[in-house]
């Protein structure tokens, strides 16, 4: 029974691991605009486009000069600084965040903070003023997370309207069950133990 009881044990064992995959979404901007708002960087943070909210123009559909990127915003436009969150679900999952950003303004700031909201990465935003050229001139800031990420701010300046950013990468971790708890693995388990119970009494 000992050796019965062992191997029903492991199979529990084995049918509740699980392992660490990742997905990697990636938004460079070079569709037609607004095509970008129904993709995953749209749809899962508060990102606008500057056009959007700017009272003159009130066009998502509109690039500016930016041949590139995305002039961003976020929801509150009456301020200089913008402060780009992510839904809840999907900021919890991200490892590892990649953008690649530039801006007219030489006194911005990149910070980003995780789902505690405790800062993980802050950096001084090189002004390359580089969203003119195809393919544009911009820096790229890139970190890990072990707790998600809550979003990232650019403060300092005066933000929307002067920064660009592009190739936007979030890698996300999902774990995925190995094997699960079904009926298959049920069967499996009960041909184990009558196929060690038929052993047993073919040797009496």
């Amino acid at each position: 029974m000992r050796s019965i009881s062992a191997l029903l044990l492991s199979l529990c064992l084995f049918a509740g691991t699980t392992s660490a995959a990742t997905i990697t979404y990636t938004e460079n901007f070079n569709d037609d605009f607004p095509a970008w708002e129904s993709n995953w960087l749209g749809l899962n943070s508060n990102l606008h486009n500057y056009y959007e909210l700017h009272p003159i123009f009130r066009d998502n559909s509109l690039r500016g000069d930016n041949l590139d990127g995305l002039w961003l915003a976020d929801e509150n436009f009456a301020d200089t600084e913008a402060h780009i969150r992510f839904n809840d679900d999907f900021g919890r999952s991200i490892i590892n965040f990649s953008i690649d950003i530039t801006t007219w303004d030489t006194n911005l700031f990149f910070k980003a903070y995780d789902m505690d909201n405790n800062l993980i990465h802050s950096v001084w935003i090189s002004s390359f003023e580089g969203a003119y050229d195809y393919p544009g001139n911009y820096q790229t800031i890139s970190f890990d997370s072990t707790n998600g990420l809550r979003g990232f701010s650019i403060v300092g300046g005066v933000a929307e309207g002067n920064t660009s950013i592009d190739n936007v990468i979030a890698v996300i971790a999902q774990k995925t069950t190995a094997v699960s708890e079904s009926s298959s693995l049920l069967l499996m388990m009960f041909g184990a133990l009558a196929l060690v119970a038929g052993r047993r009494r073919q040797i009496r």
